[in-house]
């Protein structure tokens, strides 16, 4: 009886550390980091920003596309840029699964 406890804490604490480690492993760099290297916004053009706000699933790296043009990579508590011409634009991230409805 003590044994299946002990192995449940030990099994519970190796999955929050393991958790932990793939979280900080897989975010990308901050806004304020990002702004320091990002180039001027060229005329003519707007930045679309593409921002995932949680490291759920950060082991899943979809692909960003605009208009069906890919663009970057969405990274777990990062973001990603475009420089785009104005007006309206579809916005799509492609993983490996597919959803038919």
């Amino acid at each position: 009886m003590i044994y299946k406890k002990f192995s449940h804490i030990l099994l519970s604490g190796a999955f929050i550390i393991t958790s932990v480690i793939f979280t900080s492993c897989a975010s990308g760099p901050s806004y304020a980091e990002a702004l320091k290297t990002m180039p001027p916004i060229p005329a003519g053009k707007g930045r679309v920003f593409v921002y995932r706000n949680t490291a759920f699933g950060a082991a899943v790296r979809p692909k960003v596309r605009i208009d069906d043009q890919p663009v970057g990579t969405s990274v777990a508590q990062g973001f990603m840029y475009s420089d785009q011409k104005p007006g309206q634009h579809i916005v799509s991230l492609v993983t490996e699964w597919k959803h038919q409805d």
